[in-house]
């Protein structure tokens, strides 16, 4: 549906000659009908990336493949056509001051001279569908940030297009209406079969909407994969700073004084952050791998979360015994196909 390939994106920096690397290399494929993330810290790089999908910016270097047309190889007529296909919502909404819900909402249709009956059927189909039918003739100053969102989102839909743009589209609203918002999106997305591109800061965005993401880091994709995959088994550093924020795995000050990374010194237990997905997340494995191994296993701290309605667990869990003892343990965990890391050793407290 989405394949970006080698794509690269520079600007001229203030000084002479300068040159400012934004994205180097990125290679995307994107299904039809899935929601995609794009996560990053800011500066990273997410939104140049979002905008080279429609061509708002060009790419240095690099293809951009949208339904198989090479947008990078159109000429300005081709490109303007091929843009309706893909729609986009915009973090602080871009609502004109002027134009009442309708008038905002049917503002595409109109650059398309469409005429006016044509546009009315459109349209107020769009605003049954994001909640504003009563709205319809209230002007931007009288709705609240939901509001303005939703009508952002009828707006990017008006074009029907088969790709939806979604630029941090919940970062200037509070948390009730943010799941009003991603839970619009999900609704809007199966009705539709639309295929959703977004990007955000938030883990917790990610976790509720999207089927797979993308981490970046300074301009390169660090990791990509099926969303609750990356919750259990993060691999680059990046990626479990945004999941541990995200499900709340900061380590207790006391155990992370006591912690030591690499070799265990001598009568150090090992410290494993265990994970798990699926029902496995609900089983008592803990309880029977201490009695395999005839050792002690304390949990230092655990919780189930949901990521897209499929439970993920993670535990922390301290072994006593020896080197031997956690290779056993972890062996065994692994076997029983859970995700383990050893975090480090840690002496036991006097």
């Amino acid at each position: 549906m989405i394949q970006l390939s080698g794509i690269e994106k520079t600007f001229s920096g203030k000084r002479p000659g300068e040159t400012l690397r934004v994205l180097a290399g990125i290679d995307l494929e994107i299904a039809q009908g899935e929601i995609f993330g794009i996560i990053g810290r800011s500066g990273a790089g997410k939104s140049t990336l979002l905008r080279t999908i429609n061509l708002l910016e060009r790419p240095t270097r690099g293809r951009v493949v949208v339904e198989g047309v090479d947008l990078t190889a159109l000429d300005p007529r081709g490109l303007e056509t091929a843009r309706r296909s893909i729609g986009m919502v915009f973090q602080h909404f871009n609502l004109l001051s002027s134009r009442t819900v309708l008038g905002n909402v049917a503002l595409p249709l109109e650059l398309q001279g469409r005429r006016r009956q044509e546009i009315l059927a459109e349209v107020m189909p769009l605003l049954e569908l994001v909640g504003l039918a009563d709205k319809r003739d209230a002007y931007p100053a009288t709705l609240s940030g939901g509001q303005k969102q939703r009508v952002g989102i009828a707006r990017g839909l008006a074009s029907r297009p088969r790709v939806l743009l979604l630029d941090e589209v919940t970062s200037a609203l509070d948390p009730e209406t943010t799941r009003q918002i991603l839970a619009l999106l999900a609704d809007i997305n199966r009705r539709l079969g639309l295929t959703m591109v977004l990007i955000t800061h938030e883990m917790a965005v990610i976790r509720a909407l999207c089927d797979r993401v993308a981490v970046i880091e300074a301009g390169r994709i660090v990791e990509q994969g099926d969303v609750a995959e990356l919750f259990t088994t993060p691999r680059h550093p990046v990626t479990r700073s945004f999941v541990e924020a995200e499900l709340g795995l900061e380590l207790p000050t006391d155990l992370t004084l006591r912690l030591v990374e690499g070799p265990a010194a001598e009568g150090a237990d090992a410290l494993l952050r265990v994970t798990f997905r699926g029902p496995a997340a609900n089983e008592p494995v803990i309880a029977r791998i201490a009695r395999e191994a005839g050792t002690d296993l304390n949990i230092v701290f655990a919780r189930v979360e949901h990521v897209r309605e499929r439970p993920v667990g993670v535990m922390v869990v301290e072994v006593a015994g020896g080197p031997e003892v956690r290779d056993r343990v972890v062996a065994r965990l692994r076997s029983l196909g859970l995700g383990v890391e050893v975090k480090g050793h840690v002496v036991p407290a006097h």
